[in-house]
């Protein structure tokens, strides 16, 4: 494996270990803030309710940019605009999937103490 090749891989990798983190949080997370707003008897806002519907999948994200990863560290040397467009998608979703759990935790949590104080 050349260094060209290694770099690429690392690179892709830990963006990958970094939407498998989210996703896996996201995963556990879910079910609580679900429980923790009907238990409040909160009714949650488009954004919220689309997040506890479809944190459950988000597992699938890091697997298909690992396959399309996986691809783009083979085809590196024909076509490297496509490792880096690839790393870029992956890095990009990664900051939308964490945006989107951190939103989706803290936006009741403030909107609650905002009520309370």
């Amino acid at each position: 494996m050349n260094a060209l090749r290694l770099h690429a891989a690392i690179s892709h990798l830990a963006v990958i270990l970094w939407q498998f983190y989210i996703a896996i949080f996201a995963w556990r997370s879910g079910a609580i803030l679900e429980r923790m707003l009907h238990d409040l008897g909160a009714q949650p806002g488009g954004g919220i309710a689309l997040f506890i519907a479809t944190c459950r999948w988000w597992i699938i994200v890091p697997i298909i940019f690992a396959a399309v990863g996986a691809a783009a560290v083979r085809r590196i040397e024909t076509k490297p605009m496509f490792s880096v467009g690839v790393l870029a998608a992956e890095a990009v979703v990664a900051l939308l999937m964490n945006m989107w759990w951190r939103e989706a935790w803290f936006g009741p949590m403030l909107n609650l103490i905002r009520q309370v104080g």
